[in-house]
């Protein structure tokens, strides 16, 4: 987060199969807000901006070893001695990370969201560093574009709309779904496993650990150089470790096994080599991209979605030619831009938006946002299961009080109308608020479906000297960029607590 005090930004764009940091100082930022120092990564013989999200812990389940390439290879040699026994090896775990626990200090940290931040990083670009399209420098206040972010691990899509001073409107709630890059992967894994059997491949990934990363580091470099124009075979080395399992197992040749497969015109052995054709390599695609595709056609239909003039393309899978030709060949009425290195764009614009965090001014939220409460029991209306007694008679608990509704357009740092409740009891000396979010528009219990539990906030009653019902204590919701605000404020003393909560949960 960035003040006149604070003299660098440093971004963490920390993603499903791949992880990166990058920083700028301000006096960089005020000369070129697009140039940035990025974390360089050695893999084996080659060196990139991201690494495998990929940790090993040591054998006391605490400390970390090390992450990224560094994990991968040293674990696979653990293997060799069966040591990783007692060590702990995590991939592909974003996903249920859920708490902060870096240790970094509140008021210096945001989250930035991937589509803005690409979105804003993608404005300052000049069109020299695009690899299609005129950019997003270029339009004018009132255009409106969609933004398509494809990671390893997810797509993540959401429509923007250019504002006067270069600020930014979200225009409809972000969507998306798991159809990233790690979908091709799955499909790789499930080709080989076509072609060995299920027990092979589980012996080949827990015997043969090194042999198994190197694979599927090949594929990864491999796969992308795939385009729809692609005719020539792709060759991978298949190891030994893998050919002595299956022979072992089967009791004969892999070569010879191969041709008895759906693919015996498409993949052959010669060797130590497998030859896979290019109709075989282009259909792994296949899943992720049809996914996306058919997401963005739905969202098409939506009357705000349709007045986009663009798609902008960025995330690592966007780097995928495969990925690139299905969208500018199923959305041929609408431009196709695509920044070079689309898979940093979002941690470079999370640099971006650390120096200038307000360039969002409104958002489209994709939840509603509550508290629970209690309400006079009406047995026409509330479920009897939910009937408490109180000193005043039946009330109805776990009731939605509802602050914030989804598909409702806020303003980055405005403060919601404050909601008036007071305690239940005359001996309470403090009201506990139980923050949800919930996918329904208007839940009437805070146990529907589709309710999640976010936190919660306690405030104490200081002014004990009035009725119950008189001790108010006033609820709003602040819509600070990424984050929400809770506040409860005991309205005759002025008794505060508040609590910070993800705009995305």
């Amino acid at each position: 987060m960035a003040s006149n005090s604070i003299l660098l930004v440093a971004a963490i764009d920390f993603g499903t199969t791949y992880s990166g940091w990058a920083f700028s100082f301000k006096n960089e930022y005020k000369t070129d807000p697009t140039k940035t120092s990025t974390k360089h990564w050695f893999g084996g013989h080659f060196i990139s901006l991201k690494a495998p999200t990929t940790a090993l812990i040591k054998p006391d389940g605490k400390t970390l070893d090390s992450f990224g390439y560094e994990a991968e290879t040293k674990y696979a040699n653990l293997a060799c001695s069966d040591e990783y026994k007692a060590w702990y090896y995590f991939r592909h775990f974003k996903m249920l990370l859920h708490v902060r626990k870096a240790g970094i200090n509140e008021e210096n940290f945001r989250i930035a969201l991937e589509p803005e931040a690409a979105s804003i990083f993608c404005r300052l670009l000049p069109l020299e560093r695009m690899v299609e399209g005129r950019g997003l420098s270029s339009f004018k206040t009132g255009s409106k574009y969609m933004v398509l972010d494809a990671g390893g691990g997810t797509v993540d899509i959401s429509v923007h709309e250019v504002m006067p001073g270069e600020k930014l409107k979200e225009i409809h709630k972000p969507s998306g779904g798991p159809w990233g890059g790690i979908q091709v992967d799955e499909a790789f894994k499930q080709f080989i496993i076509s072609l060995v059997g299920d027990t092979v491949f589980c012996r080949f990934q827990t015997e043969s650990k090194e042999d198994y990363l190197n694979l599927f580091r090949d594929f990864e470099i491999k796969k992308r150089n795939i385009s729809p124009e692609s005719n020539n075979n792709v060759t991978f080395y298949i190891p030994f470790t893998l050919k002595e399992i299956f022979q072992k197992e089967s009791g004969e040749d892999i070569s010879n096994a191969i041709k008895q497969t759906r693919y015996v015109d498409q993949v052959f052995m010669l060797d130590d080599k497998l030859r896979v054709s290019a109709t075989v390599m282009k259909n792994l695609f296949s899943a992720a991209i049809q996914s996306t595709v058919s997401h963005v056609k739905e969202l098409m239909k939506d009357s705000k979605v349709q007045e986009i003039s663009s798609i902008l393309m960025v995330g690592g899978f966007s780097e995928s030619k495969m990925f690139q030709d299905a969208i500018k060949s199923n959305f041929r009425n609408v431009a196709v831009i695509i920044p070079r290195e689309a898979g940093l764009v979002v941690l470079n614009g999370a640099v971006v938006f650390g120096h200038s965090p307000l360039s969002i001014a409104e958002r489209v939220c994709k939840y509603t946002y509550g508290v629970s409460t209690t309400t006079q029991f009406d047995e026409t209306i509330h479920d009897v299961s939910k009937r408490v007694e109180y000193d005043d008679g039946p009330r109805c608990k776990d009731m939605f009080s509802k602050h914030i509704e989804i598909g409702q357009t806020v303003a980055v740092e405005d403060t919601t109308e404050q909601k008036s409740y007071f305690p239940l009891r005359e001996d309470q000396t403090n009201v506990k608020f139980v923050i949800y979010s919930s996918t329904e528009k208007s839940p009437m219990y805070v146990t529907d479906e589709g309710c999640v539990k976010l936190g919660s906030v306690n405030v104490d009653i200081l002014d004990m000297s009035v009725p119950r019902k008189q001790r108010t204590v006033l609820v709003s919701m602040r819509c600070g960029g990424t984050e929400i605000e809770v506040t409860a404020k005991e309205k005759r003393t002025g008794q505060t607590a508040r609590v910070k909560l993800n705009f995305l949960g």
